[in-house]
């Protein structure tokens, strides 16, 4: 479910690029900005693309962060061990 942040700056449709996220209000796709991340600079990007605001480019790198923290957390969340008796499961079973 998106967010109201994600909603405001992020648009997907079937009609506008087979539903490829986009940009709010263009037809830029998002995976855009990460490939100029990833091979090029942000002024780079602000160059070819002068419809994209910084707020817009922060709110896509903030929703990024916070999904890529929480699969984060949770992962290493259900990777600990559980703990028995203050002793985890592995010294219980030696």
């Amino acid at each position: 479910m998106a967010t109201s942040l994600e909603s405001h700056v992020i648009y997907s449709n079937p009609d506008t690029l087979g539903g490829t996220p986009v940009f709010r209000g263009t037809r830029v796709p998002i995976q855009v900005l990460f490939d100029y991340l990833r091979e090029e600079s942000l002024e780079e990007f602000f160059l070819g693309y002068p419809s994209i605001s910084k707020e817009m480019v922060n709110s896509v790198l903030s929703i990024a962060e916070k999904r890529l923290f929480i699969k984060k957390r949770n992962r290493i969340l259900l990777s600990r061990p559980a703990k028995i008796k203050n002793k985890t499961l592995h010294e219980n079973a030696a």
